[in-house]
């Protein structure tokens, strides 16, 4: 538990960034997020240190800096926006932070409502009437795992922690927490709070051996296993793919809509987008929509697996896609536990089935080069003509 002097609910929310380990504040500034530069300055000059402001010009562009940090840092990062139109501003960023699964912080100040002269911060202009909506966290609401208004009775301190708490559980995703002018200048002589740490960050999960056995059992039995591919959200998932490709002769298949590139494009074992049709096994890796439903996805007796942190995919409302296992796991410990587990049951008789398979799938692969080339130059009905050799190659 963490107990700091402080002056207000502003320092108090800048302790609990502090103590959460936030380094980056990508900054938009507002008539009632001054506090932001106040109590970073003072917990400068004090030596408290704090995290860095980077200011910003628009939110759109302040949301988009921010999820850059969180996927290269593995790290949350916090973004601030000015009242209603700022958070407005955020626009199809959203949708990326809610699909791109990485863990930010949006917060957002929110107009004072309380009367003239009532107490520090309330409306002393203008705007502060036409800022006010009935639901400002309503705006950001369908794209964000949890949200919050700052109320009066609430500790500042536990709700920041709060916040990356959940924005860092699996799966990951953008949380919203929005800060009325007159609380956040709210009195305070000291803050107690519980840090993000100590509230407890899960570890990530990992797959059922039972099913990982199973698994493996079909995969070396398969007569045309695939992978489709479509994580990388985590790059210490790539080369853990290609150590378990390498090891089974796996090609590796685009998933039809991505996020992060999953597998090395120059790899032998890389195949582009293309069917699945004639698989018999089908390993679905952290994939949102593996395929468009129709003739190219797998056949009906074919066996699928789809393992993911979230493999119901929760936040997608209709979902059609079928398989026969599905394991809620972390893609990278899920590959790590099937390559360590296959490596001693495969017989050399696998093995030589295994090299024969990958110098079918090198092979087809060599193609692809020349393919996309003609895609890059080709007229409009070339490159229709290529797109279709791709997708059913």
């Amino acid at each position: 538990m963490v107990e700091v002097e402080v002056r207000d609910v502003g320092e108090a929310i800048v302790a609990a960034l502090i103590h959460g380990d936030i380094d980056h504040l990508f900054f938009c500034s507002g008539t009632e997020l001054g506090f932001y530069q106040e109590a970073i300055a003072k917990a400068q000059a004090l030596g408290r240190g704090a995290p860095r402001l980077i200011t910003m010009t628009h939110e759109y562009a302040c949301l988009n800096a921010a999820l850059g940090y969180a996927a290269v840092s593995r790290k949350p990062a916090v973004t601030s926006a000015h009242v209603d139109v700022g958070t407005q501003h955020h626009g199809a960023a959203l949708h990326t932070a809610w699909r791109s699964g990485l863990p930010v912080l949006m917060t957002a100040g929110a107009p004072a409502t309380s009367a003239p002269g009532t107490m520090r911060g309330s409306r002393d202009a203008s705007h502060f009437w036409t800022q006010q909506t009935f639901d400002q966290n309503g705006i950001v609401r369908q794209f964000t795992k949890w949200d919050h208004r700052l109320e009066y009775q609430d500790n500042p301190g536990l709700i920041v922690g709060r916040a990356p708490q959940v924005a860092q559980t699996e799966p990951c995703g953008p949380v919203y927490l929005s800060l009325p002018r007159e609380i956040v200048y709210r009195s305070l002589e000291t803050a107690r709070f519980p840090t993000a740490a100590e509230l407890g960050i899960p570890r990530p999960a990992a797959p059922d051996p039972e099913a990982v056995r199973e698994l493996i059992e079909r995969l070396i039995r398969a007569r045309n296993p695939v992978i489709v591919a479509g994580g990388g959200r985590n790059p210490q998932t790539v080369p853990a793919l290609v150590a378990l490709c390498e090891l089974m002769g796996l090609p590796v298949i685009q998933c039809a809509w991505h996020s992060y590139q999953s597998f090395p494009l120059n790899h032998p074992l890389y195949q582009g987008k293309q069917s699945v049709a004639d698989a018999d096994v089908v390993l679905v890796l952290e994939c949102d929509v593996p395929w468009v439903p129709g003739p190219n996805g797998p056949a009906s007796n074919a066996w699928v697996c789809a393992i993911d942190v979230d493999p119901i995919k929760h936040r997608i409302p209709t979902y059609e896609f079928t398989a026969d296992m599905r394991l809620a796991a972390d893609p990278l410990l899920a590959i790590e536990a099937i390559t360590r587990a296959a490596a001693p049951v495969i017989t050399s008789e696998d093995r030589a089935r295994f090299a024969q398979r990958s110098r079918r799938w090198s092979e087809a692969s060599v193609r692809l080069p020349d393919v996309m080339k003609t895609f890059a130059r080709g007229s409009k009905r070339q490159m229709a003509d290529v797109f279709w050799q791709l997708i059913l190659h």
